[in-house]
């Protein structure tokens, strides 16, 4: 194995041309209601902007920005692809939610989250 740098706690493989990092992504949190028993659960949300390095947000937070960002900075609005980790109710175990979503953010913050109107944009 050929030895690197630290990022964050993990190796780092450095070959003459190029730097391999492992895909990672980050996680939206986002409080929702069951309509089937009616509990509040959280559902989580991974995605990929900003710095990618299972950091965890909520609605209203401002993306971190490192070493491993995926896009660039300083877009003033963009749609983040983001896909549901489980789509079933932590209670009940009924299917409560899409699998992909839409995640809006405006100026490095988070704003909202809708379920992914149209697939066939990406």
């Amino acid at each position: 194995m050929m030895k690197g740098q630290q990022h964050h706690g993990a190796q780092v493989l450095k070959c003459p041309t190029y730097t391999f990092f492992m895909g990672a992504f980050n996680i939206l949190n986002v409080e929702k209601n069951c309509p089937n028993c009616g509990k509040n659960t959280t559902t989580r949300i991974q995605f990929k902007f900003g710095e990618t390095w299972q950091l965890e947000y909520k609605i209203g937070d401002k993306i971190i920005w490192g070493l491993n960002n995926k896009v660039e900075q300083g877009l003033d609005k963009v749609y983040v692809y983001g896909v549901l980790e489980n789509a079933k109710c932590a209670y009940c175990e009924v299917s409560i939610a899409k699998t992909t979503y839409d995640i809006l953010i405006m100026k490095g913050v988070i704003i909202g989250v809708r379920p992914m109107q149209d697939v066939t944009i990406l």
